[in-house]
């Protein structure tokens, strides 16, 4: 189950995981660990995006 991503997809996921952390960024205010949280929400984002990008993009194509 090893799949490839193409150029589309790649670029998807990449403004997907860029989108959702300046979102997070600007809106949440300081506190002391947003910088750890920070972290697991880009690691989240960037695992949605692949789906979003696998499922979405490849059913586009065919």
């Amino acid at each position: 189950m090893h799949k490839k991503m193409n150029v589309t997809q790649a670029l998807f996921a990449g403004g997907f995981v860029g989108f959702i952390l300046s979102i997070y960024y600007f809106f949440v205010p300081d506190f002391s660990y947003k910088g750890l949280v920070g972290i697991v929400v880009s690691a989240l984002a960037a695992f949605v995006g692949a789906l979003i990008a696998f499922q979405w993009i490849s059913g586009n194509e065919n």
